[in-house]
């Protein structure tokens, strides 16, 4: 929490330092319809950071007081192991109230935006779910030094979990209230010894999603899981996997490599978490297992060996 009574307005509205090449300008709009979050009718009009509309999509401002309001975390990251790449994902809310930056006069008419270049991580740590901005139809955009985010059905609802509705008589109505997408650990972005060794990966489910570790190794032995509408929960497995190091949603092929290849993939029905993974003992001895793990009661129910023929 920030306990200052004055915070400067670098800190409050985060604005986004210039990095790499300024591509492509794209001409922007201000909504002429409603835009309600959280219950709340945004004033785009006499807003320094409004709303604004390209190509049909309406695009949600990155300042501190959104992302606080909204429960959004945003990062840029430029090192040896991410490079160029903006993490957009969920965060806690931690502010009911959103007060706009009062802009010196109405906004009305045409704008500038810049698409931004560059790779995007959305509420993903899994670099092969990082795409491409500048290949997207609706990219992130740099508008007032600020990054702006396209409020489309898969970002808002597939990949944050928000409720999204809209109507010509209402507007744009979104409600990020109820978390329904984990929290992602951004460590994994940082590189360093390890290389991200300790990441958790997800399992998005219809009603609940997953969160396990990558691999064992590194202490890490928590389970995590979220059923909508109910708290997250962490599982301690360790005293159930440290028999062994363990390599999730991993493959032993014929040739005994562990591979990442997801033949058999994760799945949650139910309360019943199922993933494959190998097993390498002290010995340097391996094998298939495919886990099965009650998310109710974070105990393994089952561990069936599968012979490398079948998973490869």
């Amino acid at each position: 929490m920030v306990s200052a009574l004055v915070v400067t307005l670098a800190l409050l509205v985060m604005p986004i330092q210039s990095v790499g090449a300024q591509t492509l300008q794209v001409s922007v709009t201000i909504p002429s319809f409603n835009v309600t979050i959280n219950g709340k009718v945004m004033d785009s009009e006499n807003d320094l950071y409004p709303f604004i509309v390209y190509k049909g999509i309406t695009y949600m401002p990155l300042t501190y007081r959104m992302n606080q309001f909204a429960g959004l975390k945003y990062k840029y990251f430029d090192n040896d192991y991410t490079q160029n790449t903006r993490f957009i994902g969920i965060d806690n809310r931690t502010s009911g109230e959103y007060v706009k930056h009062d802009a010196t006069s109405a906004n009305k008419g045409n704008y500038k935006a810049e698409a931004l270049d560059g790779s995007v991580a959305a509420n993903s740590n899994n670099i092969a779910d990082f795409y491409n901005n500048a290949s997207q139809e609706y990219p992130l955009l740099r508008f007032r030094d600020i990054v702006y985010i396209p409020l489309t059905w898969a970002l808002a609802v597939r990949t944050l979990g928000w409720k999204y509705n809209f109507s010509s008589e209402g507007g744009l109505v979104i409600d990020t209230t109820q978390r329904t997408r984990p929290i992602i650990d951004l460590g994994s972005f940082q590189g360093g010894p390890g290389g991200g060794i300790g990441k958790t990966s997800y399992l998005i489910g219809e009603a609940s999603y997953v969160g396990y570790p990558d691999t064992t190794l590194g202490d890490n032995y928590n389970f995590y899981v979220m059923f909508y509408g109910k708290q997250e929960v962490v599982f301690d497995l360790r005293n159930q996997l440290s028999d062994a190091d363990y390599y999730m949603n991993c493959t032993l092929d014929t040739n005994g490599y562990i591979n990442p290849v997801h033949i058999i993939a994760p799945t949650i029905n139910s309360n019943i978490f199922t993933i494959l993974s190998v097993k390498q003992s002290a010995s340097g001895a391996k094998e298939n297992l495919l886990l099965k793990i009650d998310m109710t009661t974070g105990k393994i129910i089952s561990s069936d060996i599968i012979p490398p023929k079948q998973a490869a």
